[in-house]
């Protein structure tokens, strides 16, 4: 088996907007399918699993043992600095793209959205947020008796700081 290997060197050529609604139009076959900016280019989502790596107009997959059958042919390469090699998929070629995505499909999880914190929804973009009430003053110094009102509790006999 020859492996053909193609190394990202960071460049700057970036994937244009084009360049992925062309790939995301030829895999629509597959199922709902959808893209992000990540990473400084693109991620192909399909039926909401990130599949598609799209770097430097390039498509990228893992290198999972379920496609390995179908992809040993594939050139490999590495999308950005620091990334593990992927298979780089000929997604013009209906044949091999679509059943490679549907075995990904299987065994790639949707990402669960991450929880906003606590703080966080509690912001002028969310009014309706609960807001902790603020108990008075006067009530928690006032004295026994009712008739005045400390800021600070007497000293005790005895107890000098």
């Amino acid at each position: 088996m020859e492996m053909n290997s193609i190394s990202n060197d960071g460049g700057a050529m970036g994937t244009s907007l084009e360049f992925v609604e062309y790939v995301c139009d030829e895999v629509r076959e597959a199922g709902a399918v959808r893209y992000r900016k990540m990473f400084g280019d693109y991620m192909v989502y399909v039926n909401d699993r990130p599949l598609l790596l799209l770097c430097d107009s390039i498509v990228y997959v893992k290198m999972l043992p379920c496609i390995e059958d179908l992809m040993s042919d594939a050139e490999r390469g590495i999308p950005y600095p620091g990334a593990k090699v992927h298979y780089i998929l000929d997604f013009e070629n209906r044949e091999l793209a679509l059943p490679v995505i549907a075995r990904l499909e299987e065994v790639t999880q949707i990402p669960k959205k991450r929880q906003r914190s606590a703080r966080a929804s509690r912001t002028s973009k969310n009014p309706k947020a609960p807001k902790i009430p603020k108990t008075s003053m006067s009530s928690r110094n006032s004295t026994s008796s009712g008739n005045s009102v400390s800021s600070k509790p007497a000293p005790q006999p005895g107890t000098e700081r």
